[in-house]
């Protein structure tokens, strides 16, 4: 009964690992360690003797590997370069674990594999900086030459420091500092030479594999002992079981337990590898997979920003097409505009030129059967200005600016001359002036009818005559007193006293 109760033990034990496997125990909480600045602790002596080069020398290394093994952000706790470089140089000097350093720098043992490779990566990518070989022939005679100098060892182009390189034997009495068992040669640096090997074999702590420890030998008996092991699994020494081959001994409790525990453990083992690998190998189909879908998506989108990118460069090259187009267009413009103001300033100077001799009379009533002559010489002897029919050129009605307009046609006359033209408007100003209760109007020249003003002035071009319509507006919003026409041009003035603005455009009335 007391073996049932055992393996029902062991079984309990067995489904406790399982359960471990199955249900494995939450992730530790992350713990940042304290990272130590050995660059700043050491001394410099201090320094060499645990990373086996000076300071000058780690920050010249540091100055030319930094760029690629430093990282791109500073999150998350990243390591510097020079903590990086400092771990690397620890591992190459004393060859420990992984562990070892990492408890030495303060970090994770598998980060320090991954710092390790990429600081030995780095070092080794300078090789063609400070690793050159003769290459032409007079430089390796050179070469070897001056070796044979220093140790009168022939044709050596190169030394790499402390390490043992097979050659062939060069021959002589000489040549061989030491002989292996396997007649193969080593040669030796000095610095390897003179180091003293003690006698006995202890002197490495790794123990031999043909030996057995005495702790761990079977006991002394003249029975025959056997080492029994499960399967085809290795165990280590703890896990051998003795077995006495005499006839008359039985098994005792421990060894039942002990073979028990062994054959559950090694088919539980393999029974969870082999789940494990049938998991994985799911499971990777199943990433092989949706990595198969996810390259499909990445290459269509490559292809429509490929697209894009084509239509993209489509459109800036027509942009850019349009955009000189549209400049040269531009300076089309500026020219025609500029063409256009000459032509309309020669039109003005012709108008103004062919408008010289002549005066509209604004006011006169209109009649069926008028004769505009007698009614223009009727207001000349009005204002005392002798007027003959010959100086009397042309002499019409106008149509209204605006049909609808109650107002009489203007009257526009073409004297003979401008000097004529200057002297009937002075007189009729000087009659207005001396009659400024009785002012020049229809009753004077003899019309029936109501009383009707006559306006007398120069004859103006459309363009001048909108001028002078915009120049009394504007001098009644900015109080100007004076604003006349003469020579068919527009002035203002403010004051008598003040300055003379002529009014040449539109653009005019901002200056004044």
């Amino acid at each position: 009964m007391d073996i049932f109760d055992d393996i029902d033990d062991l079984a309990i034990e067995e489904e406790a690992v399982m359960n471990e496997y199955i249900n494995p125990v939450e992730r530790k909480v992350r713990v940042v360690k304290t990272r130590p600045d050995h660059y700043s602790m050491w001394d410099g002596r201090e320094f060499h003797r645990r990373f086996r080069l000076m300071k000058e020398s780690v920050q010249y290394l540091l100055y030319l590997i930094e760029n690629k093994i430093k990282h791109k952000t500073l999150r998350n706790q990243c390591i510097p370069p020079m903590l990086q470089l400092l771990i690397t140089l620890r591992f190459y000097a004393t060859g420990s674990f992984y562990i070892t350093v990492g408890d030495f720098g303060g970090i994770h043992s598998s980060t320090i594999c991954g710092i390790i490779k990429k600081v030995t990566d780095a070092i080794a990518s300078l090789r063609p900086i400070f690793i050159k070989l003769p290459r032409s022939e007079e430089e390796i005679r050179r070469t070897q030459e001056d070796f044979y100098k220093i140790a009168s060892f022939p044709r050596v182009i190169s030394a790499i420091d402390c390490t043992h390189i097979r050659i062939q034997s060069p021959g002589g009495n000489t040549a061989e500092t030491s002989t292996k068992k396997n007649a193969t040669a080593d040669w030796l640096c000095p610095a390897c030479c003179i180091v003293t090997r003690r006698e006995k074999g202890d002197h490495t702590p790794v123990r031999s594999s043909g030996t057995n420890h005495e702790a761990k030998s079977p006991p002394a008996s003249s029975s025959s002992w056997v080492n029994t092991k499960s399967r085809s699994t290795v165990l280590d020494d703890s896990s051998l079981v003795y077995v006495r081959e005499a006839e008359n001994e039985t098994l005792t409790q421990k060894d039942i337990r002990e073979i028990i525990q062994s054959e559950l453990r090694s088919f539980m083992s393999n029974e969870i590898a082999e789940v494990i690998k049938q998991t994985m190998n799911k499971e990777w189909k199943l990433i092989k997979t949706e990595l198969g879908d996810i390259k499909a998506e990445i290459a269509t989108m490559r292809e429509s920003m490929d697209f894009i990118n084509q239509q993209y460069e489509n459109f800036r090259a027509d942009a850019s097409v349009k955009t000189q187009e549209i400049c040269a267009i531009q300076k089309d413009n500026e020219e025609l505009r500029a063409s256009l103001k000459e032509l309309n300033n020669k039109v003005d100077e012709m108008e103004l030129h062919a408008r010289a001799s002549n005066i509209e009379i604004q006011g006169v009533p209109e009649y069926r059967s008028e004769n505009l002559v007698s009614v223009v010489q009727q207001l000349a002897q009005i204002v005392s200005c002798s007027l003959k029919e010959h100086d009397i050129q042309m002499c019409t009605r106008t149509a209204k600016s605006k049909p609808d307009s109650a107002r009489p046609r203007n009257i526009v006359v073409k004297l003979s001359s401008p000097l004529q033209r200057d002297t009937l408007l002075a007189a009729v100003k000087k009659f207005n002036k001396d009659n400024s209760t009785d002012k020049l109007c229809s009753k004077h020249i003899g019309l029936a009818g109501d009383k009707k003003d006559i306006f007398v002035s120069e004859h103006l071009s459309p363009r001048n005559r909108e001028l002078h319509i915009l120049a009394r507006q504007a001098a009644k919003e900015k109080q100007f007193q004076f604003v006349w026409i003469k020579g068919g041009r527009v002035f203002m003035r403010i004051s008598e006293s003040s300055k003379i603005f002529y009014i040449r455009d539109k653009e005019s009335f901002n200056i004044i």
